[in-house]
């Protein structure tokens, strides 16, 4: 199975063990663009022949692609956050068969483990008036 990873983050260890047991032999395609639609990101699905796709996009926009191709494939990556760290090297709880670091310009950052990954079938949002 051919599934896009669509994501700055590079495939884990632990995510592709994951994604082989669910799926039997896949082959990761790496999409890396600043996607302005949904129409971009499906044209670049499609020029892949992707039959699957790790997202990690903005919820508006997986809500767009949910509900064009509901029959698609769409995986979220559940990441729980451990703490905030110097960085992989200086961290004693580092995994590098789990685990990504998420610089940031504020000086927070995170250290972040794959948990399990969900498929997604749709993206609700509640609103009210303020």
């Amino acid at each position: 199975m051919k599934i896009a990873w669509i994501s700055r983050h590079e495939v884990l260890p632990a995510q592709k063990r994951a994604l082989e047991e669910r799926f039997g032999e896949v082959e990761i395609v790496k999409i890396v663009d600043t996607f302005t639609s949904a129409d971009n990101v499906l044209r670049q699905l499609d020029a892949v022949g992707a039959e699957a796709a790790v997202v990690v996009l903005p919820l508006s926009m997986i809500s767009i692609l949910t509900d064009r191709r509901p029959d698609f494939t769409w995986i979220w990556s559940e990441m729980k956050f451990l703490h905030h760290c110097d960085g992989p090297f200086s961290c004693p709880a580092w995994n590098p068969d789990t685990d990504n670091w998420m610089s940031s310009l504020s000086g927070a950052n995170r250290h972040l483990r794959f948990v399990k990954f969900h498929r997604i079938r749709s993206v609700k949002m509640e609103l009210e008036p303020l």
